[in-house]
C-alpha cells in the first residue's frame, strides 16, 4: 500500500506544469513582421557581415525614417576604437568616400557611374525585400527595386578622436545612385 501511495504520489509531481505566455509576448507573437523590416534586418546583417565592416572597422545600422520616407544605411565607425591611426580630415574625407563607395558596390551599384546605376539597371536591394524562392509579379512588386533605390540614402559618420584635427564629427552623406557625396562637420 505504502509503495502503491508512493507511486501516485511520484505521478503527480511528474506531471508537467505548463506555463502560458505573458500578455506582451502574445501581443508579439500576434504581430507579424512586414518585408520592410524583415528586408532591413536581412540587408544589415549581410552589410555587416561583408569585407566593409571588417576593412573600415565599422558597425553598420540600416532603417527607415518614414516622415521623408528615406531608407539608411548607417555606417558607424565610434563602435570600436581599438588598433586605429588617426587622420587628417582630408583623409577622413577620403575615409567617407571609400565607405560609401564600398556600401554601394556591396549592393550592386557602380560607384563610379554619373547615373549610379545599378550594374544590372538597379541595385541589388530589392533581392533582400523579396521572400526567398517566391516571386510575385504585379505593377507594385515590378518597381521595388527602382524605389529602394531613389530613397536608399547613405550616411557614414566619422568621430573626431580618429581625426587629428578636432573637427568634432564628420559625417558624409551619399543619395544610393549618383557620385555625390556631401559633408556635414560639426
Amino acid at each position: 500500500m505504502k509503495k502503491l501511495i508512493l507511486f501516485i504520489i511520484f505521478l503527480l509531481l511528474a506531471v508537467p506544469i505548463f506555463a502560458e505566455p505573458t500578455l506582451a509576448i502574445k501581443a508579439l507573437m500576434d504581430d507579424s513582421v512586414s518585408m520592410l523590416d524583415w528586408g532591413i534586418f536581412k540587408l544589415e546583417n549581410m552589410l555587416n557581415s561583408s569585407f566593409l565592416a571588417e576593412k573600415f572597422n565599422i558597425s553598420i545600422k540600416v532603417y527607415y525614417v518614414w516622415n521623408s520616407n528615406r531608407l539608411i544605411i548607417y555606417a558607424d565607425s565610434s563602435l570600436s576604437q581599438t588598433d586605429q591611426k588617426k587622420m587628417s580630415e582630408q583623409e577622413g574625407k577620403e575615409w567617407c568616400k571609400n565607405v560609401v563607395k564600398g556600401i554601394k558596390f556591396s549592393v550592386g551599384i557602380d560607384p563610379n557611374t554619373v547615373g549610379g546605376r545599378g550594374f544590372k539597371g538597379s541595385s541589388y536591394l530589392s533581392v533582400f525585400f523579396s521572400h526567398v524562392g517566391f516571386s510575385r509579379t504585379d505593377t507594385a512588386t515590378e518597381k521595388i527595386a527602382e524605389e529602394l533605390d531613389n530613397i536608399t540614402e547613405i550616411r557614414v559618420l566619422l568621430l573626431s578622436d580618429r581625426l587629428v584635427e578636432d573637427v568634432g564629427i564628420l559625417i558624409c552623406v551619399a543619395p544610393l545612385r549618383g557620385t555625390r557625396i556631401m559633408f556635414e562637420e560639426d
